[in-house]
């Protein structure tokens, strides 16, 4: 599925996904709890993860 991949650089991308996904599920959580506004910091935090994540596989897959 993945051929190609060195496996620490699958498991730094999973590894940050779960951080990523720890982080907007406590979000939501305490918003829900509080009934606070949705906080649109963690979402631009999860585009600029998610656009960094990419560059760093493009750039993996770009250097083979």
């Amino acid at each position: 599925m993945f051929k190609g991949l060195h496996p620490f650089f699958i498991f730094m991308v999973i590894g940050l996904m779960g951080l990523l996904a720890v982080i907007v599920i406590g979000d939501l959580y305490h918003m829900l709890r509080t009934n606070q506004p949705f906080s649109y910091s963690v979402l631009n935090l999860v585009k600029l993860a998610a656009a960094g994540v990419f560059g760093a596989i493009a750039g993996y897959l770009a250097k083979e």
